[in-house]
């Protein structure tokens, strides 16, 4: 939640200080604890990828559908980066998030990044892009992707990460 402290009447120039709510850290003292919370809010408006940027990293990411946690998304505390990251989402697809267009691979502008905050008309995940600039997202459904390889549960979220979005897109 951003709070306006001051304001200058002349310049418009706002001091803000955010105020954010987390779930509280599961699992403190035993082998797999959560990794601690990291988040970040970039004011301003959203701006096209270009190639002087950094990748996406998604970081222990939490999906919320409609509102809700989806839990299948609390058991994944792993790390994906890459020009284009992956969503696998059961009964959902696959969903490739970018932050450069790719209208030409079927990619449409669905959402935002700000800071550690990416939100799509569908979904929303927790997230990072790189530096203090809110960024236009792009994101590509397949409904019919699923996992193919060995062992590959099928009922869990799953993520991955390529540096080139035409490498995970069936042409």
């Amino acid at each position: 939640m951003a709070l306006d402290l001051m304001t200058n009447a002349e310049t418009g120039q706002k001091i803000v200080d955010y105020l954010t709510v987390q779930e509280p850290r599961r699992g403190v003292g035993t082998f797999n604890p959560d990794p601690p919370r990291q988040f970040s809010y970039t004011p301003g408006t959203p701006r096209d990828f270009t190639i002087e940027d950094a990748s996406l990293r998604f970081t222990a990411p939490r999906l919320t559908i409609n509102g809700k946690l989806d839990e299948s998304s609390t058991r994944n505390n792993g790390e994906v980066a890459g020009a284009a990251v992956w969503f696998y989402v059961p009964n959902r697809g696959r969903f490739v998030f970018s932050l450069a267009p790719h209208r030409s691979l079927g990619f449409r502008k669905a959402g935002e990044v700000r800071g550690s905050l990416l939100t799509f008309t569908i979904n929303c995940a927790n997230s990072s892009a790189p530096s203090d600039t809110a960024f236009n997202l792009y994101v590509l459904q397949d409904r019919s992707w699923k996992p193919t390889y060995a062992f590959a549960d099928l009922s869990a979220i799953s993520m991955g990460a390529s540096d080139r979005a035409e490498s995970l897109v069936a042409q």
